[in-house]
């Protein structure tokens, strides 16, 4: 899944293989939901260096559990997480694609971490029950470009549509972690400057985050959903940023696969977007 090998002279790269194309598993009931929890538990328990779950001493829920990894995810992505003061930029440096096979590579660039640390990248899949070592001996060179022994990194990616990818590098002292991530292939809805996408969080999407942006400050919103006869119409409102984020659990009974439709209406615009699970 994961390779870290001299490309050229001056590059080497890590490579990331797609949840869906290494998972094994079928669409999530609420027990493998269920199992997933424990096994998140346990992990970020033994994490140290890692956010953990409030603790909440009841019997699992799949609507906490599913808002739960919707918060930790977006905050991954936003940067929430780091130690104050550092962030991290993914540029985008290569897109290509043979066949059915989608590649898309970047540089990454730190902003206020110690420049005379080594570090350590760990990717936490969202499916995972713990985070594992892909990088080490990590260096940042003084335009806060990851580097490994005076060589560019080229991070490269054979994402799924849709597919978050959690990354964070730790310091070699542990005074600085730096949360960061990124969805080479997204499920995006645009409408007059603003955005609607879905993030897959479970292979097959049997979770799935939504998230908006580009409304008004505190704006109310009409948030639809479909997924064959099922419907839901509720209404929800952005954040101080014009921002909102919601978890959607888009399996119907006794379908297998299927296919979800989902609209967010504002004052001003209303993006669509539409994504199939199951398969």
């Amino acid at each position: 899944m994961i390779f870290c090998g001299r490309a050229k002279r001056s590059t080497r790269w890590l490579y990331f293989g797609a949840l869906i194309a290494t998972a094994s598993c079928n669409l999530a009931t609420a027990e493998e939901m269920a199992g997933a929890h424990r096994s998140e538990q346990a992990a970020q328990a033994s994490q140290d260096q890692h956010p953990k779950p409030a603790p909440t001493g009841k019997a699992f829920d799949a609507n906490e559990f599913s808002i739960r990894l919707v918060t930790l995810t977006h905050d991954w992505l936003a940067n929430k997480l780091s130690t104050a003061g550092t962030s991290a930029e993914m540029r985008e440096i290569k897109r290509e694609r043979r066949g059915s096979d989608l590649l898309v590579a970047y540089h990454v660039f730190v902003k206020g971490a110690p420049k005379d640390q080594l570090y350590e990248l760990q990717q936490w899949p969202t499916n995972a029950e713990k985070p594992f070592v892909t990088g080490q001996g990590l260096s940042i060179a003084s335009d806060g470009l990851v580097m490994s022994q005076n060589h560019d990194v080229n991070f490269a990616f054979h994402p799924a549509k849709g597919e978050p990818y959690r990354l964070v590098l730790l310091s070699a002292d542990g005074s600085t972690k730096i949360y960061f991530g990124v969805i080479p292939d997204p499920i995006i809805g645009e409408d007059r400057g603003c955005t609607l996408e879905a993030v897959g969080l479970l292979p097959k999407f049997p979770l799935v985050m939504i998230r908006a942006k580009g409304y008004k400050p505190s704006e109310e919103l009409q948030f639809a959903s479909k997924s064959y006869d099922e419907a839901h119409d509720i209404q929800v409102k952005s954040d101080a940023d014009g921002e909102f984020v919601t978890a959607v659990l888009p399996k119907v009974k006794n379908k297998p696969t299927g296919k979800t439709d989902v609209t967010l209406k504002g004052a001003g615009c209303a993006p669509t977007l539409s994504f199939e699970w199951g398969k």
